[in-house]
């Protein structure tokens, strides 16, 4: 078995200072895939009407970003395993990329163009999680868990700013109300308190006191009337433009020469190519191989992983894309309120995974996970309960659940880098895991927001809570059967280095013995 390790090299080498910024711009890539993937939730009912679609066809459109996921996280896998050095350019291109598919979401007619695209977006996505996370791994090794999740809270903090640039260009729906005569194409009207109906027609019409309205620009679809009509053509191009502008450093990392290589240890020894190919290929997708020649460890570890990351990717996904619409259809919000409930999500959701740097650092991972989900358990239930049909409780709990949500997925990868190596393929196939979790679950929401109204969204949130503490349970007693990695790979250092000991006493005192020999014999002989 050939036997593959990581390491840097010695020129040129990264001090800590730059350690830290290229972290930083790590993060602004994570900001950046917060505002290009995330603005589908504050546009939600715009691409809707553009499209001219029902809710579970929007869904499954915006769904294609998992399945892109799913084809870069194996692309990204297969291109940072094999091509270590080339990470920085591999998310230069990519960010290029997904800023050019953001740039034409607004405009497609369809759904099927549509769900292309956002395939495209999330295929850039998982190669770049791939190579980014990588890149944290080998930057900070078993320092890696606090880092990760400042990483990761920079698509929280991309997340919440999205909705405030988006919030303009929204269209907004006409309420109900009466319209008094109308003399010319104008009309002022007495201000009437903000109400949302889906159900209007052309003979109802609210405007602002003061206000002059001109009938003309009214736009009519699927039997809505739009007293402002969708303009997210603009913060789609502001959002790919700062992706666009993060693209460049990137390329001037991979210019300037600070690379990651790969050493194989066994490289002088001879023996056919291909053979050595094969067992390569062999070893990077052999579990055994990321948890120290265990196998049946390794697959135990690894398929609930996969489990877990479908459940906290699914659950992300229909969070993030359906809290605005709920608000809206179930409770009554007001498209302005709808925004905004949406915006604090993501800014618990960047809070949580910023406040998951600090606690990294001093709860143990095997704890800090369990505490994650449970909050996001108890969460669930009481938004079952409550947030059926008060807008309160939702505005309330909303909070704690995305606080506890959001620090769940790089838990997820420190949890398995400190029971397992978690190499690019095993990243990979984890994440495969989340990009099927992401189609099925928005698919599934779409469906029940069309067949059974907005409150079943309340129900699919909480079986997700269930499955995410259970889950977590199940990895900490799978673990507990070899705990730390790093611990174990300490004590075979120690083993090997007590049997090198024990090896090298021997043979001192075999030469020690044959040298007495020697002068023994030479003594007789003289």
């Amino acid at each position: 078995m050939v036997e593959v390790k990581e390491n840097v090299r010695d020129s040129p080498r990264m001090t800590k200072n730059e350690k830290i910024v290229k972290t930083v711009f790590l993060v602004l890539v994570w900001v950046c895939l917060g505002l290009y993937l995330e603005i589908t939730g504050p546009t939600l009912i715009d691409l809707k009407i553009r499209t001219g679609a029902d809710y579970e066809e929007v869904a499954v459109a915006v769904s294609g970003r998992s399945v892109g996921y799913f084809i870069g996280s194996a692309i990204g896998g297969v291109l940072v395993d094999r091509f270590l050095s080339y990470c920085d350019l591999m998310i230069g291109i990519c960010l290029t990329g997904g800023a050019i598919a953001t740039v034409f979401v607004p405009w497609t007619p369809v759904v099927e163009v549509l769900w292309f695209i956002i395939v495209l977006q999330g295929t850039f996505e998982g190669v770049i999680n791939i190579a980014g996370q990588k890149l944290i791994l080998l930057l900070w090794e078993k320092k890696a868990a606090s880092p990760l999740h400042i990483l990761h809270g920079g698509f929280g903090i991309g997340s919440f700013i999205i909705p405030l640039i988006s919030n303009p260009f929204l269209a907004v729906p006409m309420p109900p109300g009466n319209v008094t005569s109308v003399p010319n194409s104008t009309v002022d009207i007495l201000t009437l308190p903000e109400q949302n109906s889906y159900n209007l027609t052309s003979s109802t019409s609210i405007i602002p006191v003061n206000k002059s309205f001109n009938f003309e620009n009214e736009k009519k679809v699927n039997s809505i009337m739009y007293i402002k009509e969708s303009r997210i053509e603009f913060p789609y191009l502001i959002s790919g433009l700062l992706t666009l502008a993060l693209s460049t450093v990137f390329y001037v990392y991979q210019a300037k020469g600070y690379k990651f290589t790969r050493t194989d240890q066994n490289k002088g020894c001879n023996g056919n190519r291909s053979t050595t190919f094969v067992k390569r290929c062999k070893t990077l997708i052999n579990p055994a191989t990321c948890a120290r020649g265990r196998l049946l460890y390794g697959i135990e570890i690894f398929a609930v992983l996969f489990i877990y990351y479908f459940n906290i990717l699914g659950g992300e996904r229909i969070l993030g894309k359906f809290i605005r619409a709920y608000s809206i259809e179930q409770l009554g919000f007001s498209v302005r309120d709808g925004s905004y409930i949406n915006t604090t999500f993501w800014i618990s959701f960047a809070i949580g995974r910023i406040t998951g740097f600090f606690t990294a650092r001093y709860i143990p991972i095997r704890i800090l996970i369990l505490i994650e989900t449970g909050g996001v358990f108890v969460c669930s239930v009481l938004l079952c309960i409550f947030a059926g049909d008060n807008a309160t409780a939702l505005w309330v709990l909303v909070q704690p659940l995305a606080l506890f949500h959001a620090p769940c997925f790089p838990s997820g990868i420190g949890w398995g880098d400190f029971h397992v190596e978690m190499t690019g393929l095993a990243i990979t196939f984890v994440l495969l895991g989340g990009s099927i979790g992401g189609v099925a679950y928005l698919k599934l929401t779409g469906y029940l927001f069309e067949t059974y109204g907005a409150h079943a969204f309340l129900y699919h949130v909480l079986g997700y809570g269930i499955a995410c503490f259970t889950l977590a349970i199940l990895l900490d007693i799978i673990g507990s059967q070899y705990g730390s990695r790093f611990e174990s790979k300490k004590k075979s250092e120690k083993q090997l280095d007590q049997e090198l000991d024990d090896f090298t006493e021997t043979v001192e005192n075999v030469q020690e013995k044959q040298l007495l020999q020697a002068r023994s014999c030479a003594d007789e002989g003289i």
